[in-house]
């Protein structure tokens, strides 16, 4: 029986194992950020301690991929912190233009208007929330902008603007230099 034995040695691998598996469920739980920082966190410890008492192939891989979990949080915490301090303020200020764009709408309407021989005869009724800035007068391809007076009910406007009689015209309230959306709309007719 002279047959060669072969010791072979095996370098237990059980922390690289843990490590590399640690990893691998925090990079797939990286949906829940605080799950995926914590389990990168303990996957990377665990493959460098396996990687100490000897490299194997799945605490490399472990470190890796706790790497890359790490990294991912890093980006996701980096977006969060863009949207908090970008974006985050720009609805604000959409919602706040928009809500002030509702009351200017639902406060302008045309009280009568009218065609004369060179001029447009305009009466507007603000109601109560006369808080538009300007109103942008429209018929057809013409427009031009008036200042409106704050505090007021009612006023009128002598416009020279391009327009016929049956032609439409529409009233735009601005607000903070942002035209709101047609507030009122009304067909010419002869004065």
């Amino acid at each position: 029986m002279g047959g060669l034995i072969q010791n072979t040695q095996r370098v237990s691998g059980g922390l690289g194992v843990v490590g590399f598996i640690v990893s691998l469920i925090g990079l797939i739980a990286g949906f829940f950020v605080q799950v995926l920082l914590v389990i990168s966190i303990i996957g990377v410890i665990l493959s460098i301690l396996q990687m100490k008492k000897g490299k194997t192939g799945l605490s490399i891989a472990g470190l890796v991929l706790g790497i890359i979990g790490i990294v991912f949080f890093l980006i996701w915490i980096g977006m969060l912190f863009f949207v908090h301090g970008a974006i985050v303020p720009m609805i604000n200020e959409e919602l706040t233009d928009g809500t002030a764009c509702v009351g200017a709408l639902a406060g302008v309407s045309i009280e009568d208007a009218c065609k004369g021989r060179s001029n447009l005869e305009i009466n507007l009724n603000y109601g109560n929330t006369h808080i538009a800035d300007e109103i942008d007068f429209t018929v057809g391809s013409s427009s031009v902008r008036e200042s409106s007076s704050r505090g007021v009910s009612n006023e009128k406007f002598i416009l020279d603007l391009d327009a016929k009689v049956g032609d439409t015209l529409q009233v735009l309230p601005i607000m903070s230099g942002r035209i709101c959306g047609v507030s009122d709309s009304v067909v010419l007719v002869d004065c």
